[in-house]
């Protein structure tokens, strides 16, 4: 009988990395996969991205008389246990309701892209969003990055269609189990076309 021993992977705090010269001299878009354990970030023209990160802020109580902390993102949260009541994610199951958080998350994101461009993301953005995701959900991100951040477009897309179409299955037909942290979606694709009936 074989044991497995699992080991806990220790976090580290992500990298602040160059703003490419591709990506600032070009239309680049930044593919954002917004996940409600790991989001995924990197620029359209990588191979794989440049942030994985858990998806959630730590922001520290207020005490009388002192300043407010620094809220803490993703992988610069060192031990998730000491705080895990202080912990806030930006969504409701699978879908984002806490558009304060995920500015928070977004402010991170395009600080450690090396986007230096003050309040200006240049880049158009390509955004995985939830199976069905509402209208208002989507109302309040598109909100958030094109008030917010002054971004020139965004495209949504449902992750595991993405990946579908990454794997070379655009046509044909094929049955589609999305596993999530918090929801698990089948969408049959039948003759390369998604059958919402």
């Amino acid at each position: 009988m074989e044991i497995l021993e699992l080991k806990d992977i220790k976090t580290v705090p992500d990298p602040i990395h160059q703003y490419p010269k591709y990506a600032r001299e070009g239309d680049v878009p930044i593919v954002i996969d917004n996940g409600s354990y790991n989001c995924r970030i990197g620029w359209a023209v990588s191979e794989s991205p440049l942030l994985i990160f858990k998806n959630l802020i730590a922001k520290p109580r207020k005490e009388r008389g002192k300043k407010d902390g620094e809220t803490q993102v993703g992988n610069d949260i060192v031990n998730i246990e000491a705080v895990r009541f202080q912990l806030k994610t930006q969504f409701d199951r699978n879908v984002v309701t806490h558009i304060d958080v995920q500015e928070q998350i977004f402010d991170y994101t395009f600080f450690h892209l090396g986007i230096d461009t003050e309040g200006y993301v240049n880049h158009p953005i390509v955004l995985t969003e939830a199976v069905l995701n509402p209208n208002y959900s989507r109302m309040l991100m598109s909100e958030l990055l094109f008030e917010c951040y002054h971004v020139p477009g965004v495209a949504y897309g449902v992750d595991c269609l993405y990946s579908l179409s990454r794997n070379g299955l655009r046509e044909g037909s094929s049955l589609v189990v999305s596993l999530g942290y918090q929801s698990t979606h089948v969408l049959p694709v039948l003759d390369g076309t998604v059958d919402w009936a």
